[in-house]
């Protein structure tokens, strides 16, 4: 059977709008495009706009889903049980949640009461985690040379009463060069040497132990980044600094640049092998044996990225836009 945009359209609640996006985009092409330009999808479509529709349900980002689903190694039976498995956690925490409402109302009535452990029950451990605190970010940029050169400041607070060790998982662009990583502390700035991975997590282990201060940035992938930061002590607050360079390339008399600022959820096809060593939330398995470094819990922020970025053009510059964000520009001499 086939289907026009605005069949599928009705059946799938996706506006005809989104459906011809997906198409521009390769993300789901129709399966016949006649010379009037109407487009009609078959069954194998249907099946690959539902697919888009759980990662969607799962917040997904367009391009990890089409990274996801145009991999040789995708399996749909696999894709739907991890599906299964995330929107069953989904699902009890939803029902703990939808109780504590019903208790907490009940209690405000007088029909009631709630220990203070049933007040905090279905709510997120992610969210309520804030010992250590990542405050503020803040990406200052330059383009000039054909290079663009990124400096990105995160400021972490331990808000607690012991010492803690804050790790966050960050992304950079997959074809960007670390140059340099410090640390500061007040006025004292510590600054990292390139190692090989063994002997830089040896160190950091052996100072966590002996209870020094200890930083460490580490490369999961080209474009996943790891800080640690280790005997973060109480009330105390360290800004890293991360520089990076990459190259910068003009078509058709544009300049287009992607900063990342989330390691967006992906699929992980495969089983399990082991427990995780990693900070991320899925087990390794055979076929992504980091996803336990590759998958940080996603969860609400109470910071924003502060972003700005500079160009040293030999041309005039005609418009600055964002297809994503609201942002200021201002001109010196069209430069």
């Amino acid at each position: 059977m086939e289907y026009t945009v605005n069949k599928l359209s009705k059946l799938s609640g996706v506006s005809a709008r989104t459906l011809r996006y997906y198409d521009e985009i390769g993300l789901l092409k129709p399966a016949k495009v006649a010379s009037s330009g109407y487009r009609s999808y078959g069954q194998y479509e249907v099946d690959m706009l539902q697919q888009i529709l759980f990662y969607r349900e799962l917040n997904f980002s367009l391009d990890d889903i089409q990274k996801i689903m145009t991999d040789p190694n995708f399996d749909r039976e696999q894709a739907f049980t991890n599906h299964l498995t995330e929107l069953q956690n989904k699902s009890v925490r939803l029902d703990e949640l939808i109780v504590n409402v019903k208790k907490s109302m009940a209690a405000m009535k007088g029909e009631g009461t709630m220990s203070v452990k049933e007040k905090f029950k279905g709510f997120s451990k992610t969210n309520r985690n804030v010992d250590a605190v990542l405050k503020e970010i803040s990406i200052t940029g330059n383009v000039a040379g054909g290079l663009l050169l990124n400096e990105i400041e995160q400021v972490f607070v331990n808000i607690g009463e012991e010492n803690v060790e804050f790790i966050y998982t960050f992304p950079m662009p997959e074809d960007a060069s670390v140059t340099s990583f410090s640390a500061m502390i007040g006025d004292e700035r510590f600054t990292g040497v390139v190692q090989e991975k063994e002997e830089a997590l040896e160190k950091y282990q052996k100072a966590i132990v002996k209870g020094d201060s200890a930083y460490m940035l580490e490369s999961h992938r080209d474009n996943i980044f790891q800080a640690s930061l280790g005997n973060v002590a109480k009330g105390e607050t360290v800004t890293v600094h991360i520089s990076y360079i990459q190259d910068v390339t003009v078509s058709n008399n544009e300049i287009r640049l992607l900063i990342p600022t989330l390691v967006s959820p992906r699929y992980i096809p495969g089983k399990p092998i082991g427990p995780k060593t990693g900070m991320g939330s899925v087990n390794p398995t055979g076929q992504v044996p980091d996803a336990d470094f590759i998958t940080p819990v996603i969860g609400e922020t109470g910071y924003k990225v502060d972003f700005n970025l500079s160009f040293e053009l030999d041309n005039n510059i005609k418009e600055i836009s964002s297809p994503s964000h609201d942002i200021t520009s201002t001109f010196d001499e069209g430069k």
